[in-house]
């Protein structure tokens, strides 16, 4: 397995949904090191040198390069030496390069394109990609300490919570926790982390939530369903916590220092209620499932439902819902407020 390799990219060239996610193991320092951005001609367009790591996730510091990739078609990870760590090509066939650094090296071809709103990724080190309908750049999805999870006891402050407990989903069901995970992320260290996305009291409908909810901003809140964003959207979804952000009530959480997260792992993907707004539990999805220890993947294994698929990792989780990215959901959002807008001023 590769020391470091891009574990997502989105590259429609449509600003600000592009970006590069590159894994590196941790205690690698990447001083020196830097992104290539290649065209099709195999012209060098341009270097970018890297920047803090945003988190580390299962022993990888996770770098994120929020880039506009228009008319690229290949990546580079340039160590400081000047010797390429990987060479990505998102198309086939790959281009060889004609100038810069990397002049005469060829790029291996990622095996599958993303659609535009999409993105690739890879669990295997860069082994092999994937097409991921919902990018999720930099974090896996989990609640801020405090917020109180709905349980057959009524609710409970999340960091209360353990592997084993139950909870009660929004359909009513009663589930047991498969595994806990908290952590404790300082801004001020990570100046480039996600920041926290605050959805006010009823800011997606009465009720909904009862009082703030603070979420990582890839975390999946419903709409369209269950009394939320019913209004925006049709049919009931899962859309990621910063596409709501241009919403009267929902805003990205710039003036916290430090937020303790919290992740709640299921054997399925369940909608939990957290405080009175339906969510999602922990997906697990690419840059997730190696967070998850070797006993709690072994642990899902053992006990996944009947007819659940189930791989090396454990169950193949299925999403509760449909999940829809962060550009789609916007341009939904945007495209229904203009259409109710003309018929409540008609």
């Amino acid at each position: 397995m590769s020391t470091a390799y891009i574990s997502e990219a989105s590259y429609a060239g449509t600003p600000p949904t592009d970006f590069v996610e590159i894994a590196v193991d941790s205690g690698i320092d990447t001083s020196g090191w830097s992104v290539m951005l290649y065209q099709s001609s195999g012209n060098w367009l341009v270097t970018y040198p890297f920047t803090p790591a945003v988190t580390t996730i299962s022993g990888r510091d996770v770098y994120v390069f929020n880039i506009t990739l228009n008319e690229v078609t290949a990546v580079a990870i340039v160590d400081d030496t000047g010797a390429a760590v990987q060479f990505l090509s998102f198309y086939d066939p790959p281009v060889t390069s004609v100038d810069g650094p990397l002049v005469g090296q060829t790029p291996s071809y990622a095996g599958v394109t993303a659609p535009e709103g999409s993105s690739i990724q890879s669990d295997d080190g860069g082994a092999s990609y994937y097409v991921q309908p919902a990018q999720n750049a930099g974090t896996i999805p989990c609640f801020a300490a405090g917020t109180r999870i709905l349980t057959p006891d009524g609710a409970r402050p999340v960091e209360t919570l353990a592997a084993g407990d139950l909870v009660t989903t929004v359909e009513g069901a009663v589930r047991p926790i498969a595994w806990v995970q908290r952590r404790l992320v300082g801004f001020r260290e990570t100046p480039d982390a996600p920041r926290p996305v605050l959805i006010a009291a009823h800011a997606l409908g009465p009720g909904r939530p009862e009082s703030d909810l603070v979420v990582s901003a890839q975390h999946r809140i419903v709409m369209g369903g269950f009394g939320q964003g019913v209004p925006l959207f049709t049919a009931p979804v899962l859309v990621p916590a910063a596409s709501l952000t241009g919403l009267p009530g929902v805003r990205g959480m710039h003036e916290r220092r430090r937020i303790e997260w919290v992740h709640l792992l299921f054997r399925r993907h369940e909608l939990l209620v957290a405080q009175g707004c339906v969510a999602e539990s922990l997906f697990l999805g690419p840059m997730v499932v190696g967070s998850v220890p070797a006993w709690a993947r072994a642990h899902l294994r053992a006990t996944a439902d009947a007819g659940q698929p189930v791989g090396r990792d454990g169950p193949i989780m299925q999403p509760a819902l449909p999940l829809v990215p962060v550009s789609w959901a916007r341009r939904e959002i945007d495209s229904r407020r203009a259409v109710i807008g003309a018929c409540s001023s008609g």
